[in-house]
Order: C-alpha cells, then structure tokens, then sequence
C-alpha cells in the first residue's frame, strides 16, 4: 500500500525581524497618512463642493468671496470637517449645508456629521463690517469689529452720530452670521440725543437690526430722539451677547 504523505506547504524556515518591522512601520505610516494628512486648498472664488472624505481645508480668500458646501450628512456619521480661513483680507468664507446654526461665515470651524445634520463642534471667527446709522439727515458709517468663538459674540465700534431728522434711530449691516437667534438687548454708556450723552442700550433682533434706546429720566427708557442736534452713540461701543 502507497504511503500517503501530507503535502508540505511552503513557510519561511526564518523570519527577517527587520523585514517586520519595516512593514508594520510602513503600514502605520500609510495608516496616519490617510488619517491626518488629507488635506484640501481652496483659492478660487464661488463655490467649491467638498468630498465626502473627513479632511482639513485650508481657504484663502485673498482673491474673492468663497463658499464651502459641505457632503450631505445623511448616511455620513462621524464625517468631519476642519476648515481654516487663511488669509487676513474682508472677504468671506461661508459653510453651506446641513449645519445646525444654518449658514456660517468663519475663520476656523470644525463640523461632524452625526448622520443626519452637522454640528459645530468648535467655532471661531473675527472679522470687521460697514455698519449705517439710519433717522439723520445723513447716514453716516462706522466699521465694526466682531468676533464669535462658538456662541459668544462680542462687538465693537467707534462713536457714531449725526443730525437727528425723525424719532428711530437704527443701525445697520450686521452680516448674518453674527446675528442673534432672537432679540436681546446690550447696555451701553452713552446715547446721544439733542447732542446730550443719555445712558442707554442696543436692541439687536434676529434680522440684524440695531435700535437705540435711552433713558429721558430716571426710569423712562424710550426711542423717541428729539428732532434736531446730534444723536447716535457717543462713545467707543464694547458688547456682548450669545447668539
């Protein structure tokens, strides 16, 4: 009777110990690669579709206005998103899409999909804008400095008046991404009105409009300005509000 002997597979009598680790090194450089070093530039202006591919984006909108319109959520849980504004000029960058908080203009911002809407899990931005005081017989301007660092918003201006032509006196230009989520109300020192330094306050609502208010006495705060002389703020403003 034959003898019926196993078939030898072939294994390495020796294992190379560099061999291994120069694989497993490589593999895990493959891995953190893949990782940590996706990375996206973006210099044109309009819009650019982003991938649905976890990455970092660096933006720079020294050429013009930028939007980003990130992968759609659904489906893509633990989809994220790093995005950096690069630049330093006044042109913006803005993130569309599924994004709690709606349509967000940014210096730095990280978004997770958590697989139906994106949030915001951390969020920064400063930036200046053309601010318009409206019942004058001029409507003059100031630049406002602004940032946001997630949900907390904190301005500033220069004193700003002219002569007062009817009873409101309003403020405007607030770009949409600094507005708050409903009407609140931020003290400040100095109202003018007939030229008068009042105590007073900013009501900023949800369109981004600002209304002065001032006390006429002890107790009475009012938006009835006197028709004539100077009214607006007369000092440096410094605010704050959540959004």
């Amino acid at each position: 009777m034959p003898f019926l002997g196993l078939k030898k597979i072939p294994f390495p009598d020796k294992i190379d110990p560099a061999s291994m680790v120069k694989n497993f090194r490589t593999a895990w450089e493959n891995f953190i690669k893949i990782d940590s070093f996706n990375t996206l530039s973006v210099t044109a202006t309009g819009t650019t579709v982003l991938t649905a591919i976890s990455q970092t984006v660096f933006v720079n909108c020294a050429a013009g206005n930028i939007a980003l319109t990130v992968a759609s959520a659904v489906g893509n849980a633990g989809l994220t998103y790093t995005i950096f504004k690069t630049d330093s000029t006044t042109n913006t960058l803005t993130v569309n899409g599924s994004v709690l908080g709606g349509n967000l203009g940014v210096s730095r911002i990280t978004l997770v999909s958590d697989g139906t809407v994106y949030r915001v899990r951390e969020l920064f931005d400063k930036g200046t804008y053309s601010a318009t005081l409206n019942g004058c017989t001029t409507s003059p301007t100031v630049t406002v400095t602004y940032s946001r660092n997630n949900d907390s918003v904190d301005l500033r201006h220069n004193s700003i008046f002219a002569i007062s032509n009817s009873t409101a006196c309003t403020i405007t230009g607030m770009p949409a991404h600094i507005r708050p989520s409903s009407t609140v109300f931020c003290p400040i020192l100095t109202v003018l009105d007939n030229s008068l330094d009042h105590p007073g306050g900013i009501k900023i609502d949800a369109a981004g409009l600002w209304t002065l208010y001032f006390y006429s006495g002890i107790t009475t705060l009012t938006t009835t300005f006197t028709n004539g002389n100077n009214k607006g703020t007369g000092s440096e403003i410094a605010i704050s509000y959540l959004i």
